[in-house]
């Protein structure tokens, strides 16, 4: 930075000092901090959860806040360097998922590059997992935020206007004399209804409200289930913590009549994991009147004809289910703890109760063979009839914080690509291979489940009926 702009920038940030005097009072804070979204597809319509509800913690005490969307700007690393060089921040952070680990360390960079001076702060599941890589390959990075960031990213905020030392922030890591500092891991928030309701009054929910009439929200948070190729368990815990039904429907209620969605999808990992909530849930939503569609997240043994009665009754009208595989030795090797037989069974609920089933499998699992694959493959046309849903595939990925990422040898996969990015975002991308089948075999494997996915949801061919031994 020039002496002319330093002068400038720091002339303003005089000015800005004396303007939020009153947040000194009123909070004990000064800092302005800018959480940035680096999700630049506008195709993907919901806006953070995670930055929505440290915003509103954060709101809480009084602390300047801003949550900027990298998806609406034209000229992104342009417009944020110059929103950065207005706003003068003094903590910027951002959320990373693998697929936006480059993205969101560029942010980084450019407020770097701004003025040195920022706090760089980085959260997320990725580098949650990456924390010590992440600081020893980008020094544009300050501080990694691990797990839950709510608190973290508040006694953070004190540490820093206090100019304390972070070892007493857990939940973080951070370079100290060259050396990367890993704090203690901070505890999961046990009672989840402390939570304020995420800050949606700082995006543009009437964007998202223009590109697709739903939005996102959760009632839970952990997973006790332990499938290889999840990270949710390492993340969030994996004790599942729920939010009381009454504060649940309040949000609800304030997505209808403050932001007017008419889909509500549930985040969780595992919706119907207490089937009685969940129907205490879809009761107080009879109860109030509360006139929305909304769709959930589950795992097929968790569901029962009563129960899919009841949440249909209530309004919803679609659930995920994750089936994986056609082949029972295959869901056993990957831990999913699921039968065949359950999957019919669920799949013929939904379809008597018109409810919609979207139905995800998984290809090029551990133990997996061109015969499997091509059982996965027709058990899927099997559920689709049986369901009247929609399929879709995904190729297995080992991403970071998965029991698969941390022992690939003992489920027999010989590479991981480890170039961060896009590819994590495109579900039929292939980017690990195993013993049984390459990365070519893969590419022709995810092909033709493309094919089948399409063929299926668009137009209902028998494209499942052909091998890979054509």
């Amino acid at each position: 930075m020039s002496l002319r702009k330093k002068e400038d920038y720091y002339g303003r940030l005089s000015k800005k000092r004396l303007n939020t005097f009153s947040l000194l009072i009123v909070g004990g804070y000064y800092l302005r901090v800018l959480l940035v979204d680096p999700i630049r597809e506008t195709s993907y319509a919901c806006p953070s959860l995670g930055l929505m509800y440290i915003a509103a913690v954060l709101e809480e005490k009084s602390i300047e806040v801003e949550i900027l969307e990298l998806r609406f700007m034209k000229r992104v690393w342009t417009e944020l360097k110059k929103t950065i060089s207005k706003k003068i921040p003094d903590v910027v952070g951002a959320t990373a998922y693998t697929y936006t680990f480059p993205e969101a360390v560029k942010v980084m960079k450019i407020a770097k590059h701004v003025n040195p001076d920022i706090l760089t702060v980085l959260g997320g599941p990725h580098v949650t997992f990456t924390d010590n890589e992440t600081l020893t390959t980008f020094p544009q990075v300050d501080v990694v935020v691990r797990g839950e960031g709510e608190y973290t990213m508040l006694e953070l905020l004190k540490a820093y206007n206090k100019k304390n030392d972070f070892k007493k922030v857990k939940g973080i890591s951070f370079r100290k004399n060259k050396k990367i500092v890993k704090t203690a891991s901070r505890p999961l928030i046990t009672n989840l209804d402390v939570l304020p309701f995420p800050a949606r009054h700082l995006v543009s929910m009437s964007r998202y409200r223009e590109i697709e009439n739903s939005t996102t929200m959760i009632s839970s948070r952990g997973c006790p289930f332990n499938c290889i190729f999840c990270s949710s368990r390492a993340m969030w815990g994996s004790k599942i913590r729920m939010r009381s039904p009454k504060n649940v429907i309040d949000e609800m209620e304030q997505l209808v009549e403050e932001y007017h969605f008419n889909i509500i999808n549930f985040a969780d990992d595992v919706f119907t994991y207490d089937k009685k909530r969940t129907i205490k849930m879809c009761e107080e939503i009879k109860k109030r009147g509360v006139d929305v569609a909304w769709e959930c997240s589950t795992r097929i043994d968790l569901l029962s004809k009563e129960l899919l009665r009841r949440m249909k009754a209530a309004g919803c009208t679609a659930i995920f289910l994750g089936i994986e595989s056609g082949c029972q030795k295959v869901l056993q090797r990957i831990r999913k703890g699921t039968r065949l037989e359950q999957a019919r069974k669920v799949a013929e609920w939904t379809r008597e109760l018109g409810i919609k089933a979207r139905l995800s499998f998984m290809l090029g699992c551990p133990g997996e063979n061109l015969e499997t694959v091509q059982k996965t493959l027709h058990f899927a046309k099997e559920l689709g009839e049986l369901s009247g849903g929609t399929i879709g595939f995904s190729m297995l990925k080992a991403y970071p914080g998965t029991e698969l990422f941390k022992n690939p040898k003992k489920y027999g996969i010989t590479f991981i690509d480890k170039d961060w990015g896009w590819k994590y975002g495109v579900p039929l991308f292939p980017t690990c291979e195993s013993e049984e089948l390459n990365m070519l075999q893969r590419y022709k494997i995810a092909l033709r489940a493309a094919e089948a996915e399409y063929i299926w949801n668009m137009k209902r061919n028998r494209v499942l009926e052909k091998t890979f031994y054509s």
